[in-house]
């Protein structure tokens, strides 16, 4: 298994490429913009993701069920767990020293 630290496990990237070889060509193209976007994702709705790629929300549901996920805020839920807790872009831009220094601490 792929970790990006210690005890960090990629779930995703895991399930991504163990099947990706059996997705649709639609499907594979949402899941492979999800596994590239990660952080973008935490912050996006199916319908904006969908919009994106020119697909529909269904299609963007489907992807992730494809990969063994609930669907969106199950895959959210285990991206956080993977980045650690999400913050929201207004406060990324208004707090963004502290942002940045915390973010440095839990990577240490």
């Amino acid at each position: 298994m792929i970790r990006k630290e210690k005890g960090r496990v990629d779930v995703y990237g895991d399930r991504f490429r163990s099947r990706a070889h059996q997705l649709t060509p639609r499907v594979l193209q949402v899941a492979s913009y999800i596994n590239e976007n990660r952080e973008a994702v935490m912050e996006q709705t199916a319908m904006e993701i969908a919009a994106l790629l020119k697909t529909s929300d269904a299609t963007v549901v489907r992807a992730i069920q494809a990969l063994g996920f609930a669907g969106l805020r199950d895959l959210k839920q285990t991206l956080e767990q993977w980045f650690g807790p999400v913050v929201s872009s207004s406060e990324k831009d208004v707090h963004h020293g502290e942002y940045t220094d915390q973010r440095r601490q839990r990577e240490h």
